[in-house]
């Protein structure tokens, strides 16, 4: 364990006091040099080696440094004062591009500190762990206003912390990240609960989540972002089709790899792993995480397929308009298959998985998603919120718009019976859920639409 003070922690303390001497912590008056000794003091708790106890109070000196040449001269002091191994260390946990966008830095720091050496990753973990002491003690003050001092918002933030906490908890392991596992635990029931904004921009409503609640919602966008790989440029694939015609099954098969899948069916499946869906959160929560999905797939550049019934142009068109200008290439692909064999499909499908969703219920919920994250407004087919079905619900419906396609054949009956080529069992005739013709399964002819 470190002696308390060394002749060379005095004269890294001399250095703090004269970089951070006049500056006060983000959002409260509270003298900045309060975080690097709260880190020192932590590291020392640990047993670091002086060398790592250094670097722990000066972390945030090059990084805080006004300009370009102030960070060469703070290298050079450390680097004269300290030696070589120090500055590494501090370079470890050092964000290099601070003009940067935020989410582009987070990302270049979370993939530094997976190569980091154990010295930077323990200052890192002392730095996050101080840091979200000051956030609970912060919460308890202001509530929800907290997170308007930061430069991104309360989900990003969490999702962050909890990127970081994972790459510690990996690497370095018990006991170091208790600490940090614990002040997390805090928010969490510091926070109770926190309102989000979900649904389309007509129908918003705020629905109050807890951190927990965020934390998992975080933990299954990531799932889904993780699978996607960065191509530049990047690719955007559209599956298109009626219900039950295969877009999901050729969906799976063919961009198994390399592709962040954008599907309400699937994050609906996870969801249903840990939430009941008698939960009133349950709808929002499924919403939430399909905007945080897509809006970190995106701005990771990552490879995006999804699938809709695409009976309106219109509102792909938009989409794909924007997708274009920010840089990617777009592939649409139209599934075409035989509607009574879709159906059959689609009957086997609700019987045998009671998490079943087709395209057809959660079209609405894919359009306005891209609609919020890329900023534009989807015209053509009205948005549809986000909306759960069992079975026997998706069954009836499903059956009703057959009913009602029976109905206007019935309607015009003796008219049809003149023009048919075959003779049609009008209790065969089925049509296409919420659009399309309907057909007579026998002969395969429009007969009404």
């Amino acid at each position: 364990m470190t002696a308390f003070l060394t002749p060379r922690l005095e004269q890294a303390m001399e250095l703090a006091i004269r970089v951070h001497g006049p500056m006060k912590r983000k959002g409260d008056d509270q003298p900045y040099l309060v975080h690097p000794m709260s880190v020192l003091a932590l590291l020392v708790q640990w047993g670091s080696d002086e060398d790592t106890c250094i670097a722990g109070l000066l972390h945030d000196v090059i990084e805080d440094a006004e300009d370009d040449s102030k960070r060469a001269k703070y290298r050079k002091e450390i680097e004269e004062k300290f030696g070589r191994e120090v500055l590494e260390i501090v370079e470890g946990v050092t964000e290099q591009d601070k003009s940067l966008p935020w989410k582009e830095r987070k990302m270049l720091y979370l993939k530094h500190l997976k190569e980091a050496s154990e010295a930077s990753l323990l200052v890192s973990c002392a730095d996050r762990t101080h840091n979200m002491s000051s956030l609970v003690e912060s919460y308890r003050n202001e509530g929800e206003e907290v997170w308007k001092r930061f430069n991104a918002g309360k989900e990003q933030q969490i999702w962050f912390v909890r990127s970081v906490f994972e790459i510690l908890h990996k690497r370095l392991g018990s006991p170091y990240t208790e600490d940090l596992e614990q002040t997390m635990m805090k928010l969490e029931n510091v926070s109770a609960e926190s309102s989000v904004a979900v649904g389309d921009d007509a129908q918003q409503k705020l629905v109050k989540f807890t951190a927990k609640e965020f934390l998992k919602i975080a933990e299954i966008a990531k799932s889904f972002v993780e699978k996607g790989t960065a191509d530049n440029p990047p690719k955007f694939v559209i599956m298109t089709g009626g219900p039950g015609a295969g877009k999901s099954t050729i969906r799976k098969r063919d961009y198994s790899q390399g592709y962040v899948h954008f599907d309400p069916g699937d994050i609906f499946a996870e969801m249903r792993k840990i939430k009941d869906e008698s939960n009133v959160k349950f709808n929002a929560s499924i919403s939430f995480t399909c905007e945080l999905l897509l809006r970190q797939a995106i701005e990771e550049r990552k490879n995006i397929v999804t699938e809709v019934i695409g009976d309106t142009y219109e509102p792909l068109k938009s989409i794909m308009d924007k997708m274009l200008e920010i840089g990617y290439t777009i592939d649409v692909r139209a599934v075409t298959a035989d509607v009574a064999e879709s159906y059959q499909r689609h009957l086997k499908a609700v019987k045998e998985d009671p998490g079943y969703l087709s395209a057809a219920l959660t079209q609405g919920t894919t359009l306005s998603t891209f609609s919020h994250v890329l900023e534009i407004e989807v015209t053509g087919k009205k948005d549809r919120t986000f909306q759960k079905t069992t079975p026997e619900k998706y069954l009836e419906s499903y059956n009703t718009a057959v009913e009602a396609a029976r109905g206007k054949i019935r309607t015009g009956k003796d008219d049809l019976e003149k023009q048919k080529t075959c003779p049609h069992d009008f209790d065969s005739l089925i049509g296409d859920l919420l659009h399309g013709p309907c057909v007579c399964s026998d002969c395969g002819k429009a007969i009404a639409n």
